[in-house]
């Protein structure tokens, strides 16, 4: 079977990203290369509801250089997407053209429907979970799905991304109680209607996963505050107690202090608090008291949409079961490593731990008869290891 290479991007309202996958569709996939710049897209634009210009030209030229490493990778595709800031701007129009012209990319703009999809496509394949909560949470909105045996059940999209709340609500760090008690008490209120809306229940007996970089740089800070071996945070942990100290303790900080916090993205420091503060209300509302990081979202799900088969048509937001998922993650990583070795082809492997939510049988594994294993004494363990 002929080994295709397609790339993927995905322009968000805060940050660019392009990853490179060759695979062979439904048999076996590689990471071949990832890259991923702010370009803070969604920079003022409550103010008119326009993109404006020094966001629009860091856009642009961001999306060239994606091109332009697309062409020396020798990519068969390239499927392009823009998300919230993109989606909710006038001059839309105008910037797809510019996008088109200058970066000679064609840039699809999905709805906040489509983004649920793909994010729940990006997560539910690479977890092993059957029922839980998925979540991500961008610089321009938020989507939050509930999903049953591995399919969509219900789910929404709100313009509260982390960029947007930050414009909106805190301008300035450290912020005031008074700004960080309203911003609460909008947050509650949206996802409060939206659940009801959506007759959606939140069953904090079952896991909440979440995605984005928000979530992603909560992780990197509490790593770096203890003892933790491993530059990985797919199906990292933190529970809403670690979630809350860090607000606590970011809540009382200038920007500069923010950025000299051990393990904080400098790309982050003006935005992360209030994404926090989202996060933390949605753990709120589910009373959930730990919080599973994903390492995928939207792209990864645009690629897995044409790895597992494509369904023609797509099944509408309502209607996921014709949805392309893996029916068991763990064994497909499983038969892929197995299968790989002889070429040392890079691919993701499974390691398991109580924290973990993957097992594959490695030689130093120890079965438990429960689906877990025990690969460390680590309290937290990563799931996605590179075989190179």
């Amino acid at each position: 079977m002929t080994t295709s290479r397609l790339a993927v991007i995905d322009l968000g309202s805060n940050t660019a990203r392009l990853v490179i996958y060759a695979y062979e569709v439904g048999l076996t996939y590689k990471l071949i290369d990832q890259v991923r710049e702010r370009v803070r897209l969604a920079e003022g634009i409550d103010s008119d509801g326009e993109i404006h210009k020094f966001p629009m030209q860091r856009a642009v030229e961001t999306l060239s250089m994606f091109r332009h490493l697309c062409d020396a990778s020798n990519v068969d595709q390239i499927i392009a997407v823009a998300t919230s800031a993109t989606r909710d701007a006038k001059n839309q129009a105008e910037f797809l053209r510019l996008v088109k012209k200058t970066a000679r990319i064609n840039l699809r703009v999905i709805s906040g429907e489509e983004e649920a999809y793909y994010g729940y496509l990006g997560m539910i394949n690479t977890f092993q979970y059957q029922d839980c909560y998925l979540f991500d949470l961008g610089g321009g909105s938020v989507q939050l799905s509930e999903v049953r045996k591995r399919r969509w059940r219900s789910g929404f999209s709100l313009p509260m991304g982390a960029v947007r709340m930050t414009e909106r609500f805190m301008p300035d760090a450290p912020p005031t109680r008074k700004q960080i008690n309203i911003l609460r008490a909008y947050v509650a209120g949206q996802i409060a209607e939206q659940v009801a809306a959506n007759k959606m229940t939140l069953n904090p007996s079952l896991p909440l996963i979440g995605a984005g970089g928000t979530a992603r740089a909560l992780a990197k800070l509490n790593q770096a505050d203890q003892p933790y071996p491993i530059d990985h945070l797919h199906a990292y942990e933190l529970t809403r107690s670690e979630i809350q100290t860090l607000i606590k303790q970011m809540s009382r900080l200038s920007r500069e202090a923010l950025a000299d916090m051990p393990g904080m993205n400098d790309e982050r420091v003006d935005v992360i608090l209030p994404g926090a503060i989202v996060i933390d209300e949605l753990m709120n509302a589910g009373k959930f008291e730990r919080l599973i990081i994903s390492g995928a979202g939207v792209r990864e799900g645009v690629f897995f949409e044409q790895f597992l088969g494509k369904p023609n048509p797509r099944p509408a937001i309502q209607n996921l079961g014709a949805a392309p998922t893996l029916k068991n993650p763990r064994a497909f990583a499983e038969i892929t490593w197995r299968c790989n070795m002889g070429n040392r082809l890079r691919t993701p492997a499974m390691c398991g731990s109580w924290r973990c939510s993957f097992s594959i049988n490695w030689p130093t594994r120890t079965d438990t008869g429960s689906g877990s294993a025990s690969c460390s004494p680590m309290r937290r363990c990563c799931t996605m290891l590179a075989i190179s």
